[in-house]
């Protein structure tokens, strides 16, 4: 600008150049995935399949949890778009018991509430994004094993851990694998919560060798009693079972073996528990 007011003006082009290399190539940079299986107590899921896959390049690579539960995928090529997913495990019994169906019960007939979305989406064992009796008898077949796996529902379920559920009471619209779109940085927080279906009151054991305390039922065994009686071939028997401190018994859960060449089996009658034959199962060994 001059005396008198006057100026002017031009435009003009800067290029910079990295002659020292100080600044990181981007062609060729490659990032990290990595994160935590665990289940909502925080108990490690080791030895499970994670699997990643490429979107863009419809690559997949499997890695197996460490026995912390961590996994990692390094190497990654940047500004691709990734999906991190964990493997269901096939344990389907481990954890599930009797007590969980009570469990379950008293929470469809509004007595105690299961008090977590993980317990709600464990306790949804025909995945029907609801919890109904019909809940119930899936997992009564599988405990009588009329079952060996859930017809409509894997062992494991996989939640993104950084979910947030709008409804905890309707908990069904999760995330079961993460989702990492044009990735420029190492994502370091790929963390699940696994949830194993069926058991709601969290008695899974994760890993076999894990050093876990088992709760004590010494002092509370219940005694089974019956008659001791001959019978003759081709007679009709009745065999009552009798148990003590019935009163305090909310369920049970026993299996009993006889000899099937020999005798053959008739039914079960009521007695002061209501029993039909939903409740148990003849199976051959």
């Amino acid at each position: 600008i001059d005396e008198s007011g006057n100026f002017s003006s031009c435009f003009s082009e800067m290029i910079l150049q990295d002659t020292k290399d100080v600044c990181p190539d981007m062609t060729g940079s490659v990032a990290t995935i990595a994160g935590r299986v665990a289940t909502e107590s925080g108990d490690a899921m080791g030895n499970l399949m994670v699997e990643m896959m490429n979107m863009t390049m419809q690559e997949n690579n499997m890695q197996m949890t460490s026995t912390g539960g961590d996994f990692a995928f390094s190497e990654l090529s940047y500004y691709m778009d990734y999906a991190i997913a964990p493997s269901p495990a096939d344990d389907y019994l481990n954890g599930v018991s009797t007590l969980d169906i009570l469990h379950i019960q008293r929470h469809i007939l509004g007595q105690q509430r299961l008090d977590s979305p993980y317990k709600m989406i464990a306790g949804d064992v025909d995945n029907s994004a609801s919890i109904t009796a019909i809940d119930l008898i899936e997992l009564r077949k599988l405990i009588l094993g009329i079952y060996d796996e859930l017809p409509q529902n894997d062992s494991w379920v996989f939640v993104e851990k950084s979910h947030e559920f709008i409804d905890e009471g309707t908990p069904w619209d999760y995330p079961s694998r993460i989702d990492l779109h044009s990735l420029y940085l190492s994502e370091m927080g790929a963390d699940f919560v696994a949830v194993k279906v069926g058991d709601v009151n969290s008695s899974v054991t994760v890993n076999a060798k894990d050093n876990y305390e088992i709760e004590s039922r010494k002092n509370n065994k219940i005694y089974l009693s019956t008659d001791d009686a001959a019978y003759n071939a081709g007679e009709l028997v009745a065999v009552p079972v009798r148990m003590d401190q019935g009163e305090d018994i909310a369920g049970i859960q026993f299996t009993l073996e006889f000899d099937a060449d020999n005798l053959l089996f008739e039914g079960i009658d009521n007695g002061s528990i209501d029993i039909s034959q939903n409740n148990f199962a003849l199976l051959n060994n």
